[in-house]
């Protein structure tokens, strides 16, 4: 059997090949990224005003008190997105708008909230300091400046500042398609009256999910009764996408063909079993240049495999140069395991850091999936982990 260390760098040194596609930026929040962002232009994209008030000339107002307070003619107003006039008074002062662009001749603006108005007068009661309250061209992100890598999975906050940058297309890896595969006789859809010896149907749609938030197109969801010609043509007819994963049926009992259906199929077996709980029976094959997966049907198996394995897989064939979202944690108690095994254990993580392994954490109890936010990777090489010891945590997507 292989051990953790080992499958992980076989899935995440896998070379994949995805198309990339040029989309609108509207579109791309969760898409990675196949270019690096520089900023076409600086921002702010010009001086402009960062509050509603007066722009003036900081030296006019250099005696202003509130017992002599400097008196200046009102010459107009500049709103957000307007042109200034070309000629301005500077012995005036302007109303101006917060984002409005501030014209050459002022170095200052006073909020509106310090300035008395009497019909085209303002009243001044304080000096001004040169530059005060004025946003400055390339102050934030100058022209040239690299704004997001290549491989940078794209979020809300990006979207943000590609659209400020006036960039209207990006070049991103196509989203993987993938077909989910769910084998068991015993398999039945939520909402269906249940018959002897049958459960509902959730590891499938728990694995589905998850890939989505992975960024996976998941084009197919099937279920399949334990039958070797079925489940082979429901797998050969699914290796046209990007990635197949095949859920259950991938262990030694008289009725898990999956693994003889990857052999008859030519999948290449990179790795199969691996020494550590739960997901023992795990599958990672190659068909083309595409990744196969069997993964065991116990629920909490699964889940811990996907979150795990997969996530790392999905990642590497987008190109994204993220890795797993492991963080150290302290451990808030003694725990006890079995040495030379790993194990994959369900843990909530509290506020102040310090991470608890949960009770009952058998793969085929699904409580604690409401209590946990996190998983804890406990190598090895370690039979007793002490309370306050530094262990590797997952946090669970919400």
């Amino acid at each position: 059997m292989i051990n953790f260390r080992e499958a992980l760098r076989k899935v995440s040194t896998k070379q994949y090949k995805l198309a990339v596609e040029k989309i609108p930026v509207s579109l791309c929040v969760g898409s990675v990224l196949a270019e690096t962002i520089i900023a076409p232009i600086g921002l702010p994209i010009f001086n402009n005003s960062a509050v509603d008030g007066f722009a003036v000339d900081y030296r006019l107002l250099y005696k202003a008190s509130l017992t002599s307070p400097k008196k200046l003619v009102i010459g107009g107003i500049i709103k957000a997105g307007s042109k200034p006039p070309l000629f301005i008074n500077k012995q005036h002062c302007w109303r101006i708008m917060t984002g409005a662009l501030v014209p050459k001749y002022f170095n200052a603006i006073i909020m509106q909230e310090n300035v008395k108005c009497y019909e085209n007068i303002a009243q001044f009661f304080h000096p001004a300091y040169k530059n005060q309250n004025i946003r400055f061209n390339s102050e934030d992100i100058s022209i040239g400046k690299k704004i997001l890598d290549k491989g940078s999975k794209l979020t809300l906050k990006d979207l943000g500042i590609i659209l400020a940058l006036g960039i209207a297309k990006i070049l991103v890896y196509k989203r993987p398609s993938a077909s989910i595969i769910a084998t068991g006789s015993e398999l039945v859809l939520p909402g269906k009256k249940l018959k002897d010896g049958k459960v509902y149907y959730c590891s499938g749609k728990m694995v589905a999910e998850l890939v989505k938030s992975f960024g996976v197109k998941v084009i197919s969801e099937q279920i399949v009764i334990d039958d070797f010609n079925k489940i082979k043509k429901c797998i050969e007819n699914s290796l046209c996408n990007d990635l197949v994963i095949v859920i259950g049926g991938i262990s030694v009992g008289k009725y898990d063909f999956v693994k003889n259906i990857f052999e008859d199929l030519c999948i290449n077996n990179i790795f199969y079993k691996g020494n550590w709980r739960p997901g023992k029976p795990l599958f990672f094959g190659d068909f083309k240049g595409k990744p196969i997966w069997g993964l065991p049907g116990n629920p909490i198996a699964a889940f811990t495999m996907t979150n795990i394995f997969l996530q790392e897989c999905i990642y590497k064939m987008q190109g994204m140069i993220k890795g797993l979202p492991w963080k150290l944690c302290k451990l808030k108690h003694n725990f006890y395991k079995k040495s030379k095994i790993t194990y994959f254990v369900q843990s909530y993580i509290d506020d102040s850091n310090m991470v608890s392994i949960l009770p009952n954490q058998e793969s085929h109890r699904l409580g604690n999936l409401i209590k946990s936010n996190s998983i804890c990777y406990l190598d090895d090489n370690y039979s007793e982990i002490k309370k306050n010891s530094f262990i590797n945590v997952m946090l669970l997507k919400e």
